[in-house]
């Protein structure tokens, strides 16, 4: 199973985790469960305001699909 699958099934059981909890959870390093977590934005997750992650509703990903939110660092 590839990191963005553990990931995945984490934050479908687990909704609401930081980077930092997700990487302890599946014993990887920050660095790499963070780059996971940004190519998958938009997509299949959402990071809120005090950086958690939460998997996306089908109804969000499909207007979301529509029109992408701008990325700003």
């Amino acid at each position: 199973m590839s990191h963005t699958e553990k990931i995945q099934q984490l934050l479908s059981h687990k909704p609401g985790l930081k980077a930092q909890q997700i990487a302890n959870e599946l014993g990887l390093d920050r660095s790499q469960v963070a780059t996971t977590l940004h190519t998958l934005l938009g997509g299949a997750l959402v990071q809120d305001n005090a950086y958690r992650w939460w998997p996306r509703s089908p109804s969000e990903r499909a207007s979301s699909a529509a029109a992408p939110a701008p990325r700003t660092f």
